[in-house]
């Protein structure tokens, strides 16, 4: 699938979803399961167009990893999951690496402005992810 094509359509599920998580505070099974089909669309053309999918064999265990892991909620695994099938794994750890910064980032904030220990503090991690989608969407325009 074009680049640019793909970078949309993932900006426009990302922009639904970090809405839905600050505001419901979870993710829409459905919304993660049509993200889902079009990470499979997405890898079903990117073979008939002869490209290469071998990045799937190293993200899919990290995305296990998330999946497997309850230190974050189970939509924000399962998005970070299926930008492994999207993502070549340089983009996917950028992902998963910037988006752990700004939840550190926010953590001290928290910590300093609240005076609060921050294990107990539940933010819409999704939100997280912000500084990769403004990256990405840069490097399309």
């Amino acid at each position: 699938m074009n680049y640019q094509i793909k970078t949309i359509i993932m900006s426009i599920f990302f922009i639904y979803f970090v809405l839905n998580d600050i505001h419901k505070k979870q993710i829409s099974i459905y919304s993660i399961v049509l993200y889902g089909i079009f990470s499979l669309i997405s890898i079903i053309l990117d073979l008939i167009n002869h490209h290469s999918i071998n990045h799937i064999i190293i993200n899919i265990p990290i995305g296990t990893v998330f999946l497997l892991n309850e230190v974050i909620g189970m939509g924000d695994s399962l998005f970070i999951f299926i930008n492994g099938l999207l993502l070549n794994t340089n983009e996917y750890i950028i992902m998963i690496f910037s988006s752990f910064f700004i939840a550190f980032i926010i953590g001290i904030i928290i910590f300093i402005v609240k005076n609060k220990n921050v294990k107990n503090i539940k933010i819409p991690f999704l939100i997280c992810f912000i500084l990769f989608y403004i990256w990405r969407l840069k490097c399309i325009l």
